[in-house]
């Protein structure tokens, strides 16, 4: 996994019953400038809309990870009951925090994305 920008993309219309969703708000979140460019577009011809607003925001984007980074298998179950997982809050937007249970295995907990130069430090990792 890793962290991606996107924008998050907001429509207010008059009432939920203008709306093609059915809903006065309506958020969705757009991988590209072209896309924002469009939804702009559209947003602005549309009466039914009272306003629009578009905001960076950060996504992870991938597939969880499978195997510990020693080639053990993560069991696919995961679940905080058993504390396979774990999510630890850091200033670039957080990690997915993997526990192998294989015993001895020298990676032990295991963050999603890995830490980046400027990110925190956490206990076990």
């Amino acid at each position: 996994m890793e962290w991606v920008r996107r924008w998050s993309f907001t429509v207010t219309f008059i009432s939920a019953d203008r709306s093609p969703w059915g809903v006065k708000v309506y958020n969705t979140h757009l991988a590209t400038v072209e896309a924002v460019r469009r939804w702009r577009e559209r947003a602005l011809a549309n009466p039914d809309v009272e306003n629009y607003r578009v905001e960076p925001v950060r996504d992870l984007d991938g597939d969880r990870p499978t195997h510990c980074p020693s080639g053990h298998d993560y069991h696919q179950g995961f679940s905080t009951i058993f504390g396979r997982h774990d999510w630890i809050v850091c200033p670039c937007g957080g990690h997915h925090l993997f526990k192998c249970d294989e015993d001895g295995c020298p990676t032990r907990w295991t963050p999603d994305p890995p830490l980046a130069v400027d990110c925190v430090s956490f206990d076990g990792v």
